[in-house]
């Protein structure tokens, strides 16, 4: 089994020189730098390892920053 097996598109694993095996994490994240931080918390939050990652750009439910509505179109 090769590395390029886990190839995801936004991945942000970086080896543990330690790789010190966590309980609860899988391959690569067991012997990622990133296994002892909350996986809702960036660089798990968007990193495609964690089956639970969000989008980088999540929709903007309360509507902020977007551009009024142009009339007559």
């Amino acid at each position: 089994m090769s590395l390029r097996d886990y190839e995801v598109p936004r991945d942000n694993f970086l080896y543990d020189t330690k790789c010190r095996v966590v309980g609860g994490f899988s391959f690569p994240c067991c012997c990622c730098e990133h296994n002892m931080t909350d996986v809702r918390k960036e660089p798990c939050r968007t990193c495609d390892h964690n089956a639970n990652a969000v989008p980088d750009d999540p929709p903007n439910a309360s509507g902020e920053g977007r551009q009024p509505a142009r009339k007559g179109l």
